[in-house]
């Protein structure tokens, strides 16, 4: 039963990849198909972060108090018709209510939630490894997929009726597993307020760092929800502090270990949020650029699938270190590679097989510290609140996801103009040098020298 669930970990992974990226090169094509404004497709790109923002942090804990499977198939049937809207959209409504749709259904936490009391040490860790096996390799493929619907002229539809059928594998899948115990369920309420106001703090600021690229910082509105989401944050904080049974309970969860593991997570989601961003673009600009190589969107994508030997091989890498060397060395290691491919994109990307190099060398080590990562943050957790902590990570890194995009975009300023060489270089250094600190330095005081399960080492399960 828990290969079962490990199988379905893996597709909620994909899904939550695909939906998530393979929609970004295709944004030209949707606007002309659909004949969409700016401010129409802003909002159905835009959508499926705000579902997320207001789903994940309440759907998670109500998978922990009354069972992660029941809920889980609550949302994939959102994501499924979600994902047919959009197969079938003809307007910007259709495809706005599609994506919120599928923002709806954060299936992964629920999908760790079901696995959690289930599965050894061992098997989690092995559960760990695969699903950032999966995302690494489907990150890429999906970004190239929207390239070939670019190149051989199919329809952008053609995504989500791939999703569509991931959807109904996903609730097959559910269907058949089994509940969370009610021993490992949280015996406590819901809390409403603390869940509404987790959803409206992240929706604001999620949607004023989006509009900061479209509008800058100093538009009312994108500076009215910016505002808006710190004010919000400060009177959820002080509600979170005096609730008796808090929607973020952290008691008896190894707190240094998780965010010793967020380290990984959120790293690899500025490395890739950033990346996937800047080497298209440079490599589609013109020769005489100096940097660029004047190639398709589909060709200028493909160095990216180099990154998938390094990305299968490290987190089997990391899955043998772990046990023998604990999780900080190897991590610090593995940091240090994947700042190489940064300093190498900066230094020496004459022909187009040095990108193919460089991000091989991004897969070998961003590929280990996301294995890392999540295996540290997977481990933290008791099992009446495995959703909350996982939900807590997707919480972090939407909201670095989206603050890299908008400075990224902003470096890049599409709208005048081809970025200068020198734009390119400063940006992988930024990124460099956020790996150096995040990825090599940070985890020396933050990860731990042993990885500790605290399930294993403490079956006690919180009741209030």
């Amino acid at each position: 039963m828990v290969v079962t669930l490990i199988v379905l970990l893996s597709v909620t992974g994909f899904v939550m990849d695909l939906q998530g990226v393979a929609m970004s090169p295709l944004v030209g094509v949707v606007v002309a198909d659909l004949g969409l404004s700016t401010m129409e497709i802003t909002w159905a790109m835009n959508s499926l972060l705000i579902g997320g923002a207001i789903a994940v942090g309440l759907t998670s804990r109500l998978g922990d108090i009354g069972g992660h499977r029941r809920i889980l198939i609550i949302l994939t049937l959102c994501g499924l018709v979600g994902s047919l809207l959009t197969a079938l959209a003809v307007n910007g409504m259709m495809l706005t209510v599609g994506r919120f749709l599928q923002g709806l259904a954060v299936a992964t936490p629920l999908a760790w939630g079901m696995i959690r009391p289930r599965a050894t040490a061992s098997q989690f860790q092995l559960a760990a490894s695969i699903l950032s096996l999966v995302i690494c390799i489907f990150t890429p493929i999906s970004l190239v997929l929207g390239g070939v619907f670019l190149e051989f002229g199919y329809s952008w539809k053609g995504i989500f009726w791939i999703l569509t059928a991931a959807y109904l594998a996903m609730l097959i899948l559910a269907v058949i597993s089994p509940e969370t115990p009610v021993e490992h369920r949280a015996n406590v309420k819901i809390d409403i307020v603390g869940a509404i106001g987790l959803g409206v703090w992240l929706t604001a600021l999620l949607l004023s760092l989006s509009l900061f690229r479209a509008y800058g910082m100093t538009h009312p509105l994108t500076l009215s929800l910016f505002v808006g989401s710190i004010v919000v944050f400060a009177a959820w904080i002080a509600h979170q502090r005096g609730h008796v049974a808090p929607l973020m309970d952290f008691r008896n969860v190894d707190v240094p270990q998780m965010l010793g593991g967020y380290l990984g997570l959120v790293q690899t989601t500025i490395c890739a949020s950033s990346l996937y961003i800047l080497l298209p673009s440079m490599l589609r600009a013109p020769v005489e650029t100096g940097h660029g190589m004047g190639l398709s969107m589909l060709w200028a994508s493909m160095p990216l699938m180099s990154m998938l030997p390094g990305a299968i091989f490290s987190p089997l890498l990391a899955r043998k270190l772990v046990p023998i060397m604990g999780p900080r060395l190897p991590m610090v290691v593995f940091g240090f590679i994947s700042t190489l491919s940064f300093v190498g994109l900066i230094c020496l990307m004459d022909e187009l097989w040095h990108a193919y190099l460089w991000v091989f060398v991004y897969g070998l080590g961003t590929g280990g510290c996301y294995a890392i990562g999540w295996t540290l943050v997977a481990s933290s957790a008791r099992p009446d609140n495995m959703g909350l902590v996982m939900s807590s990570m997707a919480i972090t890194s939407k909201v670095f996801g989206a603050l890299t995009v908008a400075l990224v975009l902003m470096a890049l300023d599409p709208g005048r103009g081809g970025a200068t060489t020198e734009v390119y270089q400063m940006s992988y250094l930024a990124i460099g040098a956020s790996c150096l600190v995040l990825f090599a330095l940070a985890p020396i005081i933050m990860v731990p020298k042993w990885l500790r399960d605290i399930f294993t080492d403490s079956p006690v399960v919180l009741e209030k």
